[in-house]
C-alpha cells in the first residue's frame, strides 16, 4: 500500500467512526422519546441529514483520491528524476574511465601519460535528495542516506579529476618542456623526477592514484545505489514504471 493510500484509509476510518457516533446518538435520542409520533416527525429530517452526510463523505473520498493520484504522480516523477541524474553521473564518469584510465591501467607511468582534460565541474549534475524523502517513512530510509554519501563521492571525484588536470597542465607540462622531455617518448623515472623535482613528481603520482581510486569506486557505488533505490521504489510502489539503466560497455 502506498504512503498516500495509507492516509486515505485513515481518513475513511475517521469518517466512518464519526458516522457511527452520529447514528448512535440518534438511536439514543429515539429511545428517550415517549411518543412514536414524534419519531415519525423527525425521521425525514434525519434522512436528509444522513443523505447529506453520505454526500459529503463521498465528496471527501473523491477529494482524497484525487490528492493521492496527484501525490503519486509527483513521487514517480521525482524518483525518476533522481534515477536519471544517477544515469547521467555514472556514465559521465564511465566515459572518463574508459577514455583516460582503462587504456593506461597497470601502466607504471600512468601519472605522466594520463593527459589533463577540460574541467568536468562545469557538467556537475545535481539532484535533489528531498525529492525522495518520502522513503524516510518506509523500511528503506537508509537509501536516502546512501544517496547523500553518493552525492559527496561524485563531487569528490570531479574535484580530484580537476585538481590533477590543473596540476598536469599548469605545473607538470611546463617543467617537462623546459627540461626537453618530449611527449610520446619513454624515459626512465629518474628523468621525470629530475625535471619535476621529487615533491611535484610525488604529488602528481599521488593525485593520479586518487583519480583512479575515486572514479572506479564512484562508478561502482553509483550503480549499487541505483539498484537499491530501484528495488525500494518498486516495493513501495509496485507495478509502477521507473527508469533503469546499465553502464556503458568498455572498449577494452
Amino acid at each position: 500500500m502506498g504512503i498516500g493510500m495509507q492516509r486515505i484509509t485513515l481518513g475513511v476510518a475517521l469518517v466512518v467512526v464519526g458516522f457511527v457516533l452520529f447514528v448512535f446518538g440518534f438511536l439514543v435520542a429515539i429511545i428517550t422519546f415517549e411518543e412514536w409520533k414524534v419519531v415519525k416527525e423527525i425521521t425525514p429530517s434525519f434522512t436528509t441529514l444522513v443523505a447529506a452526510f453520505f454526500g459529503a463523505w463521498f465528496a471527501y473520498l473523491l477529494q482524497l483520491r484525487a490528492k493521492e493520484e496527484k501525490y503519486r504522480k509527483e513521487i514517480l516523477a521525482s524518483a525518476n528524476q533522481v534515477l536519471f541524474s544517477l544515469f547521467q553521473r555514472v556514465n559521465s564518469l564511465k566515459l572518463f574511465q574508459m577514455d583516460n584510465i582503462d587504456p593506461l591501467r597497470g601502466n607504471p607511468g600512468i601519472h605522466i601519460a594520463m593527459q589533463p582534460i577540460l574541467s568536468m565541474k562545469e557538467e556537475v549534475i545535481k539532484f535533489d535528495i528531498e525529492k525522495i524523502d518520502f522513503l524516510l517513512g518506509t523500511n528503506h530510509k537508509q537509501i536516502v542516506f546512501d544517496l547523500y554519501i553518493e552525492d559527496r563521492r561524485y563531487e569528490t571525484a570531479l574535484n580530484i579529476i580537476d585538481h590533477r588536470s590543473n596540476l598536469h597542465l599548469y605545473e607538470v607540462q611546463p617543467k617537462l618542456h623546459e627540461a626537453g622531455v618530449t611527449e610520446g617518448v619513454d624515459y626512465p623515472e629518474s628523468v621525470y623526477m629530475d625535471a619535476l623535482g621529487e615533491m611535484l613528481y610525488k604529488h602528481l603520482e599521488k593525485s593520479t592514484k586518487q583519480v583512479v581510486y575515486n572514479v572506479d569506486r564512484t562508478v561502482t557505488s553509483t550503480i549499487e545505489t541505483k539498484d537499491k533505490l530501484l528495488a525500494a521504489l518498486k516495493e513501495v510502489y509496485p507495478g509502477e514504471e521507473f527508469i533503469n539503466f546499465e553502464l556503458l560497455e568498455s572498449n577494452t
